[in-house]
C-alpha cells in the first residue's frame, strides 16, 4: 500500500509550497523545500523524486511518476492544483475570526452562532 503514503506527501508538498507563496508571492522549488523543513518528503517510494509542474495560469501540481516510472500516465500520484497562496490567506482569515472571537469571550461577550 504504497500509494496512500505517495499521495499524502504530494499533498504535503503541494501545502508547503501554497504556504511558501503566501509569504513570498512566489512559487518555490523542491529543494527549497527541503531546504526549510529537512522532514519533506525528497522522493517516493519508488525512489523517484517528486516533480513540481505549472499549468498556463501557473497554478501548482506536485507529481510522482508512480511506479511504471514516466510521468503522465494513468499510474501518476498527484496533489491538488494550487492556485498560490490561497490556502495561506484561508488560514489567514480563520485565524483573525479565531482571535476576534477570542477577543470577545474576553470581553464577556456571547459567542455568535
Amino acid at each position: 500500500m504504497c500509494g496512500p503514503r505517495v499521495a499524502a506527501d504530494v499533498q504535503r508538498l503541494a501545502f508547503a509550497a501554497d504556504e511558501f507563496y503566501g509569504i513570498h508571492d512566489r512559487w518555490p522549488s523542491h529543494a527549497e523545500l527541503l531546504a526549510i523543513d529537512d522532514s519533506m518528503p525528497e522522493r517516493d517510494v519508488w525512489g523517484h523524486e517528486y516533480t513540481f509542474e505549472f499549468d498556463a495560469e501557473g497554478h501548482l501540481q506536485v507529481r510522482s511518476p508512480g511506479v511504471d516510472e514516466r510521468r503522465h500516465t494513468a499510474d501518476d500520484i498527484v496533489s491538488w492544483v494550487m492556485r498560490g497562496g490561497q490556502r495561506f490567506e484561508e488560514r489567514q482569515v480563520v485565524q483573525q475570526l479565531l482571535e476576534e472571537r477570542a477577543a470577545r469571550e474576553r470581553a464577556g461577550e456571547r459567542p455568535r452562532r
